[in-house]
């Protein structure tokens, strides 16, 4: 039997060479590797039928990439706007341990630049949630616009403020709720992404980013408080489970922001078909 054709761009697997015009069951003429193993490797099994998803209902496609950008700004917000809680842990560890004097200047400038790191991604999850999101009645739209647009505006109100710990943690409030409301989006849009359906270690679920906020929260003022005080010997200790809970928060945010571009990326170009690569 005759094989079929490579007759749309196909790069190869392992050496990136363009394979259009080659049989389908020969090599790579650059480096040896199985033609079908690009063809497994560059094709999603799943693109035909969100394909024909999106050819079933008018405007399915912009209404599409509108939730995708929509998604991917605002977690790009959540990601920025997480800044809010740097100037306060930096002047936190600075009453607690001795920070180098050459580092001094360094710290200083990222403790006055945060804040506006900070709003600027607040500001980004407002437009992400208020205005990019499709105007429709479909529930999931309407509770991202509810819980996220209400929590990336209470989010821009806490970095409008003098930086502190308190507002850093109250700032873990309208984050837990960015993050409710987007959940559902993100949900209905993974599919559209293999990357992110073959790359399970990098999703994030709510839980577990809902968990980390809490810690972080609960630890932060346990230390605030210890600090007022003056309990030198516990305070820090609750200081460094914040921090770290803080950090797992911020992880898990990078980690959402990530699988976000990669849906963007997905719907912006969908993966080809097998009838669109394979010229039989």
């Amino acid at each position: 039997m005759e094989s079929p054709i490579i007759r749309k761009t196909l790069l190869c697997a392992k050496c990136g060479y363009d394979l259009e015009g080659l049989p389908a069951r020969g090599n790579c003429p650059e480096c040896g590797t199985q033609i079908v193993e690009s063809l497994a490797a560059r094709l999603d099994p799943e693109a035909e039928r969100f394909a024909e998803q999106l050819a079933g209902r008018a405007g399915a496609r912009a209404d599409h990439m509108r939730l995708a950008w929509a998604l991917f700004l605002a977690s790009l917000g959540e990601l920025l706007g997480c800044a809010i809680v740097v100037a306060p842990a930096l002047s936190f560890a600075a009453t607690w341990t001795r920070i180098p004097a050459w580092l001094a200047p360094g710290l200083d400038g990222i403790r006055a630049v945060a804040p506006y790191v900070a709003l600027v991604g607040a500001a980004i999850g407002c437009v992400a949630t208020l205005g990019v999101l499709p105007w429709r009645r479909d529930r999931d739209v309407v509770r991202a616009r509810i819980l996220g647009g209400g929590g990336f505006a209470l989010w821009t109100v806490a970095a409008l403020m003098a930086p502190s710990p308190i507002v850093a943690a109250s700032a873990l409030l309208p984050a837990s709720m960015a993050i409710i409301g987007l959940a559902p989006i993100l949900r209905a849009l993974a599919p559209n992404s293999r990357h992110y359906r073959t790359a399970r270690h990098a999703t994030q679920t709510t839980r577990d980013l809902l968990f980390a906020a809490a810690l972080a929260g609960i630890a932060g003022f346990v230390a605030q408080i210890l600090a007022l005080q003056k309990e030198a010997d516990l305070a820090p200790y609750f200081a460094v489970a914040a921090g770290a809970s803080a950090m797992l928060f911020v992880v898990g945010i990078a980690y959402r922001a990530v699988n976000a571009l990669w849906i963007l990326r997905a719907i912006r170009r969908p993966a080809p078909t097998v009838a669109e690569v394979l010229d039989r």
